[in-house]
Formats: structure tokens, sequence, C-alpha cells
């Protein structure tokens, strides 16, 4: 779990994650938000607000991987999105990699 929160913040109650702000229900694109990572894990129009485990949601996906929430800047919305574990593997990796953290 630290590995989780180094990358994508604190650790946040599984309720906040509501149909209501699904980024596919608030029209949020999964692509835009990690398109510009050069220097962000996350869009630069987006700031990553924290995470929790994917499989505590009270709707689908209830598989493994995280659920991550934005705040989007320009609007003041906030919604989630669902990070699989292959992907959220892959942040971590760019996240280590951008911060010349040395792994095994």
């Amino acid at each position: 779990m630290e590995e989780v929160n180094k990358v994508f913040g604190q650790k946040l109650n599984s309720s906040l994650f509501t149909w209501d702000n699904y980024c596919g229900q608030l029209g949020f694109s999964v692509l835009k938000v990690f398109s510009d990572t050069k220097n962000n894990i996350v869009n630069s129009d987006y700031i990553l607000e924290g995470w929790c485990y994917a499989n505590a949601l009270q709707i689908r996906p209830r598989e493994e991987g995280i659920a991550i929430m934005l705040l989007d800047i320009e609007s003041g919305e906030h919604f989630w999105c669902h990070v699989n574990k292959d992907y959220m593997e892959t942040l971590e990796r760019l996240y280590d990699l951008r911060n010349n953290i040395k792994t095994n």
C-alpha cells in the first residue's frame, strides 16, 4: 500500500466513489486522464485527489486494481475512474522512472 500511496495519494473512503461521479457517467475520457503524463501521473488538467481499492467499490468494477478520484481544474468537478492492476503497475514504474527511484 505504501507504493500506491506514494503514486496516487491518500486512500479515500470507497463510499465517495459513486455512479454519479464515475468518469463515464460525467463524460470524462480515461484516454485524456492519462494522455499528458510527461511530468505527472495524470493529465495536468486534473488533480489526483486519492484512491481506493476497486474491489471495495459499491458499484462495478469489482476487480483488481484501484479507483482514482480526480478534480477537473477547469470545471471544479470531482470524478473517478478505474485503473486495472496491469495499468496501475505501469503507472507505478513510470512514477519511479520520473523520480529516479531504482527498482529491482
